[in-house]
């Protein structure tokens, strides 16, 4: 499996320091500097596959490197550390993601687990409905609407796999592996509600080359009763 290296900027080198040695216990090659020029140098002269990017900092702020670094590798995903809650219009723009700091190690492994899953910067790939899975069928990022669509929060959806929400007469395994062999597909196919209900959905789903799994949906009409197709 290739190393994933994840860049780490941050003036204060104590929060640097161990920064890099938790990213690197969890098996990611760590990159560091200590303001935002030299990060962009760094940035620019390494394949880089995720920023973690302070946003309080001396001379160059955050969200203009983070603006930069958007005009020079658009597809790298950033995390922004900040200390507040919210860093303003700006700063949301140029970043994937907000990490608060003072969080527990496993929340910054997610969120850039889920970053490198989820940062697709296509625009024929942005919607409402949209929902990133994994090789075993489980939902790894979802949008709000799409959740509540379902009748679920976006937090339960996350816990549950594409079986149990894709409603097909064939069965999902028949229907993943020829996606999976394909690497696109698209169509119309029924999802199950929280209440029972079938909802249908016209999707289109890509898998990326880094192996990132996307499926972009729109409802078809209202939710419906009927009966349940077998998976």
């Amino acid at each position: 499996m290739e190393e994933k290296v994840v860049l780490c900027i941050d003036d204060e080198p104590m929060g640097l320091a161990l920064r890099r040695v938790l990213l690197e216990s969890a098996g990611y090659r760590a990159l560091t500097a200590g303001d935002g020029r030299s990060g962009l140098a760094v940035f620019v002269s390494h394949e880089v596959h995720a920023v973690v990017l302070d946003y309080n900092m001396p001379g160059m702020n955050g969200d203009a490197v983070a603006r930069r670094m958007r005009q020079l590798k658009p597809r790298v995903p950033i995390l922004l550390f900040t200390g507040l809650r919210d860093p303003g219009d700006e700063a949301r723009a140029a970043a994937d993601a907000f990490l608060v700091k003072g969080g527990s190690p496993s929340a910054l492994f997610e969120a850039i687990d889920r970053l490198m899953y989820t940062s697709h910067r296509h625009s024929e790939w942005e919607g409402d409905y949209l929902a990133f899975a994994d090789g075993d069928r489980r939902y790894v990022e979802v949008t709000e609407a799409l959740a509540s669509l379902l009748g679920y929060s976006r937090q339960e959806l996350l816990r549950m796999r594409i079986d149990d929400v894709v409603q097909v007469q064939d069965g999902v395994p028949e229907l993943w592996s020829q996606y999976v062999q394909d690497g696109y597909q698209e169509g119309t196919i029924p999802l199950r509600c929280r209440d029972g209900r079938l909802v249908d959905v016209r999707y289109r789903a890509k898998i990326f080359p880094d192996g990132c799994m996307l499926s972009r949906m729109e409802p078809v009409g209202a939710p419906k009763k009927g009966p349940v197709k077998s998976t």
